[in-house]
C-alpha cells in the first residue's frame, strides 16, 4: 500500500512534506543592543511522522497470508532526520522488511533530509489461531522519539462457507451448462481443495448431477474487469481512503495477465467510462489519476448498470464488475433491482467493496451477493491491499468450474431457480441465482 500525508506536494522527484503542528524553528530576530533588530539564524529540526500510526490485519484463516503493510516514515522538518533503529520485536509471526514498500528505507538505520520518506513491509504470517499483537519502534534524533506504531492481527480457523455462482455459460437448445463458482471463508479467502462429492446443484428444488469438476486454473479464460470509482464527496473528501482506492485499483491493474483486458468507470452527479476496456496496462492506470469534476452527488446505481452494460458485450471473457464505494446513491435514475437484472441476465459478477466512514452495508450486500459477486469491506482504507488480492485471486485462480445438464424449461417460464450447495470442513453453504430458459 501507498500512503499519502496530509499536505503533501509532488515536485519533480522530490516529496515535501508540510506537516501541520511541527514547528521548524524558533524567533528569526530578536532585538540588539542599540534598539534595533539582530538577525537570528532560523533553528531548524527533524520532525519525524510515521503512517499508518495504528494497524489491524483483520481476520486471517489458516494457510492464507494478507497484504503486507506499507509503513511510512517521513520528515517534515528543516534539519536531516537520522533514523537509529527500526525495530520489531523477534516473533515468527510478524516480521519486518526493510527493502518493502513503494520507496524502500533498505536499512534500519536510514537518513531523511528534510521533505523526504522512505517506507518498510511488516507482514503477518501466524503459524496457529489466536490474537496476535506487535509493536513497531522508530527511534530518530528529533525528540518526539521514539515512537511506537501498535500492529495487530487474528488468525482463526474456517468457521463458514459462503457460495456464490458468479457466472453461467450455456448455448441453447444445448442442455449442458458451465458454471463458475467461489466458495470463500469468514475472512472473505477462497477455500481450496474440495472435491465433485461436496457440491450439489438443484434446478428448481430437483437434484442434477454434477458432470464435472475442475479449478479456474485448469480451465482458465482472460479476464475483463470494469473498475468503477466513487468520486462523490462523501468519498473525495476523505483524502486517504479515497487515494489509496485508487491505488488499490492500480496494484489491481498491474497483476492483469497479458490477455486480460480492464476499463476504468467513475461516478459523481454524473459518471463517464474514463478509460474503455483494453490490456494496455499503463493506459488504465493513467486513467485512475485523470481529473474528473462531475458533481459531488452519488450515482451508484447507474454506474453499475453501465459498467454491467460495458463488460456485458465481451462474451469472449469471464467478466466481473468492481465497485468502490460507500453504498450511499443519491442521483440514480436506476435502482438496485435494475442493476441485479441487468448483472443476471449479462452473467456479470459484482464485486462490491465498502469504503469510507459511512458505508451502506446493506444495499452493497445485496448488490453483490444477488448478482453473484462477493462484498467486502475495509475496516480501515488500509485494508484495502488484502481486499484487491483476494478478488485478483478469486477470479484469476481460486474457482470451481461445474458442469450440469440442466432440466427442460417449464412450459412458459423464462427462468429457474438455481442452487450450488457445497459441504466440506464440517461447514455447509450455498448460493443460488436464475438461469434464463431455452424457450
Amino acid at each position: 500500500m501507498k500512503w499519502y500525508f496530509p499536505g503533501v506536494a509532488v515536485l519533480s522527484t522530490a516529496v515535501a512534506l508540510t506537516l501541520s503542528g511541527c514547528s521548524a524553528g524558533g524567533p528569526e530576530s530578536s532585538a540588539g543592543p542599540a534598539g534595533g533588530s539582530t538577525p537570528q539564524v532560523p533553528v531548524t529540526n527533524p520532525a519525524i511522522q510515521v503512517l499508518p500510526a495504528t494497524y489491524d490485519f483483520g481476520k486471517v484463516t489458516a494457510n492464507n497470508r494478507p497484504a503486507p503493510l506499507e509503513v511510512t516514515i517521513g520528515n517534515g522538518g528543516t534539519a536531516p532526520l537520522i533514523v537509529s533503529g527500526l525495530a520489531l520485536p523477534a516473533d515468527a509471526t510478524f516480521s519486518l522488511r526493510l527493502d518493502g514498500g513503494s520507496r524502500p528505507c533498505r536499512s534500519g538505520s536510514p537518513t531523511l533530509a528534510a521533505g523526504d520518506l522512505c517506507t518498510v513491509e511488516i507482514e503477518f504470517h501466524p503459524g496457529s489461531t489466536g490474537a496476535f499483537a506487535t509493536t513497531l519502534r522508530v527511534a530518530s534524533n528529533d525528540r518526539a522519539s521514539p515512537l511506537a506504531v501498535p500492529i495487530a492481527g487474528t488468525s482463526e480457523p474456517v468457521a463458514a462457507l459462503t457460495v456464490r455462482i458468479n457466472q453461467l455459460q450455456s448455448a441453447c437448445p444445448a442442455a449442458e451448462v458451465t458454471a463458475y463458482v467461489t466458495v470463500t471463508d469468514q475472512g472473505g479467502y477462497p477455500v481450496t481443495g474440495l472435491l465433485a462429492p461436496g457440491f450439489t446443484v438443484t434446478q428448481d428444488g430437483i437434484s442434477r448431477p454434477v458432470l464435472s469438476l475442475s479449478y479456474v486454473e485448469l480451465a482458465y479464460k482472460p479476464i475483463a474487469s470494469a473498475a468503477t470509482l466513487d468520486y462523490s464527496s462523501s468519498l473525495t473528501n476523505q483524502t486517504v481512503a479515497f487515494a489509496d482506492m485508487k491505488q488499490g485499483f492500480a496494484d489491481y491493474f498491474g497483476a492483469m495477465r497479458t490477455d486480460d483486458v480492464g476499463a476504468v468507470l467513475k461516478f459523481g452527479s454524473e459518471l463517464e467510462v474514463t478509460q474503455a476496456f483494453t490490456s494496455d496496462k499503463p493506459r488504465l492506470i493513467e486513467a485512475l489519476s485523470a481529473p474528473f469534476d462531475k458533481g459531488g452527488a452519488t450515482k451508484l446505481y447507474d454506474a453499475a448498470f453501465q459498467a454491467v452494460d460495458t463488460t456485458g458485450v465481451l462474451s469472449d471473457y469471464r467478466r466481473a464488475v468492481i465497485v468502490a464505494t460507500d453504498g450511499a446513491d443519491n442521483a440514480s435514475v436506476r435502482s438496485v433491482a435494475d442493476v441485479t437484472s441487468n448483472a443476471l441476465n449479462k452473467s456479470v459478477p459484482i464485486f462490491a467493496i465498502g469504503i469510507g466512514s459511512a458505508i451502506n452495508k446493506t444495499t452493497l450486500e445485496q448488490l453483490a451477493a444477488d448478482t453473484g459477486g462477493l462484498y467486502f469491506e475495509a475496516n480501515t482504507s488500509q485494508n484495502l491491499a488484502t481486499i484487491y488480492q483476494q478478488i485478483s485471486s478469486i477470479l484469476r485462480e481460486k474457482q470451481y468450474v461445474l458442469r450440469f445438464d440442466r432440466l427442460p424449461s417449464a412450459a412458459g417460464a423464462s427462468a429457474s431457480s438455481l442452487t450450488v450447495g457445497v459441504s466440506a470442513l464440517g461447514l455447509t453453504g450455498s448460493g443460488a441465482t436464475t438461469l434464463a430458459s431455452c424457450n
